[in-house]
């Protein structure tokens, strides 16, 4: 909760650096989508930390740390 504790959470900055190489692939990206930069990355972020989770556990199923209870 935020500090108004109004139950809405407040987005979080991160920052990072990126080579210009791909800086320009994620412009490219972003151009071609009619997008901002920052738009893209979030949709890159939230895309890649899903399929972590995802094959994470799988691996964790297949090697029977967790189960699926029925």
């Amino acid at each position: 909760m935020n500090k108004f504790n109004t139950g809405v959470q407040m987005p979080v900055t991160i920052t990072t650096r990126v080579d210009d190489k791909l800086a320009k692939l994620i412009d490219k990206i972003a151009e071609k989508e009619g997008m901002d930069r920052s738009t893209i990355l979030r949709r890159f972020l939230i895309k890649s930390a899903n399929k972590w989770l995802i094959e994470k556990s799988l691996k964790d199923y297949e090697e029977g740390r967790i189960k699926i209870g029925l």
